[in-house]
């Protein structure tokens, strides 16, 4: 009898033993962002989880960057500011798949015009959302209309404040730098556009971010995340309409209008070689694109 139970033991515990054990998910962090709606769709179709990973969305982009920073996530998304941000404290950090190029999604706005900012001896008050790309953003502004920094005064705030700031008669010259989808409801406090990432001065690209030891280690997954936001981008060709009622709620519901209107002013690149003038850039800015991965999911 004794031998009969140790053997039954025996045999379960080589079962159990042998067991696959389930991998841990390839957690990818992201803020809010038309441009990261092919993510989002991902997630959504479930895309994602088939492929063993799963998103977080941030609130911020601060947020976003804590929760690489905390280990929460594997894999974070961000401009290259972003990338420099981190890069400073994980030297091991490298860009893989670059998904986006602002191209009017970032915004500088402001309750004046450049004329009236431009006047000798203005005074202005700006929001922005410091140590991000929207200070790039200002930066460019300040330096394309020979502004100073004497002029301003910064008040650093996250996207969630600055996008509930009033437009009154009667307020102090104030300039805005935000994105997609947050400046939507400033336009419709009578906020105007000034300048945005159109102007290739205004340099702007999105991607992912991972450290070389995580790519190594989810090489397939991350050559399968490339195949996925392709076969999401895909899908919005398809069926715009469906696309966006997909991916509405990630975006703060906006309308299918506004949706449209976003997207205008983002060029996804994912499929897609780098143009000559966004290498150009990206040298200057001393951005590495040797190790993203291309269509195919070999290395360049």
């Amino acid at each position: 009898m004794k031998s009969w139970i140790v053997g039954v033991l025996t045999t379960a515990f080589i079962i159990w033993g042998c067991s696959p054990v389930e991998e841990k998910p390839l957690v990818i962090s992201v803020d809010t962002w038309i441009g990261a709606s092919p993510l989002y769709y991902a997630h959504a179709m479930g895309w994602l989880k088939e492929a063993n990973m799963q998103i977080l969305q941030a609130d911020s982009i601060d947020e976003n960057l804590n929760l690489y920073e905390t280990n929460a996530s594997d894999v974070v998304t961000g401009t290259q500011h972003e990338y420099f941000r981190l890069k400073a404290y994980h030297k091991d950090l490298i860009p893989i798949i670059i998904y986006d190029r602002s191209h009017g999604g970032d915004v500088v706005l402001s309750n004046r015009t450049i004329k009236q900012l431009t006047q000798p001896d203005t005074k202005m008050s700006v929001y922005v959302e410091l140590d991000t790309v929207g200070e790039d953003m200002l930066n460019y502004f300040l330096a394309e209309h020979n502004l100073s920094k004497e002029q301003i005064h910064i008040y650093n705030r996250n996207q969630a404040e600055i996008k509930r700031a009033k437009n009154h008669h009667w307020q102090e010259p104030l300039i805005i730098v935000t994105y997609h989808p947050h400046d939507l409801l400033l336009k419709k406090q009578g906020f105007k556009e000034l300048a945005s990432s159109k102007n290739d001065y205004y340099m702007v690209v999105d991607s992912f971010m991972t450290s070389r030891p995580i790519y190594i280690q989810h090489k397939k997954q991350l050559q399968t995340l490339k195949i996925l936001m392709d076969k999401a981008v895909a899908a919005y060709h398809t069926n715009p309409k469906l696309f966006y009622t997909t991916v509405r709620p990630y975006l703060n519901n906006p309308s299918f209008e506004e949706f449209e209107q976003m997207l205008a002013n983002i060029r996804w690149i994912n499929n897609e070689t780098l143009t000559p003038i966004m290498k150009k850039n990206l040298n200057e800015l001393k951005y590495p694109t040797s190790e993203l991965i291309n269509i195919d999911g070999a290395m360049r």
